[in-house]
């Protein structure tokens, strides 16, 4: 979560993920995370971010491994914007989205991220393939 002053950067992605989300992606060979998130941000925001933090934890469940996700959160150092191939990133308040245009599990994540209180966010699909969202 990339922000500057009362706003935050938002993806607004045209993949197999469509909807409202966060930049992000994954760790390189060789890399820290924290130089992952500074690589990924550059990638699809075009933005240099600064003061980075560690936030939170998110993982689900693949086919046969569990996937976890870092959640960190940044500012924005630079101000020139650049789209990218993952889609359109804008500039926003948080109260001036539309909730129905969110990406699958962003919703989660973003609570994650905003709530002092949590600091891992648990998807998990029973069985019946309900799924169930636990925050620690």
């Amino acid at each position: 979560m990339i922000k500057k002053q009362d706003e935050v950067l938002i993806l607004n992605r045209h993949d197999k993920f469509k909807g409202y989300t966060f930049p992000g992606g994954h760790v390189e060979a060789n890399e820290s995370f924290v130089q992952s998130v500074k690589r990924e941000a550059k990638e699809e925001t075009g933005l240099d971010i600064v003061d980075i933090e560690l936030v939170g934890t998110c993982q689900y469940q693949e086919q046969d491994y569990r996937r976890v996700i870092l959640c960190y959160q940044a500012k924005a150092s630079t101000t020139k914007l650049l789209s990218s191939s993952e889609g359109e990133v804008f500039f926003a308040k948080l109260s001036d989205l539309d909730i129905n245009k969110y990406a699958s599990g962003f919703k989660e994540l973003l609570e994650l991220c905003i709530n002092p209180n949590y600091s891992e966010l648990v998807f998990e699909t029973l069985p019946n393939e309900e799924n169930q969202t636990h925050y620690y």
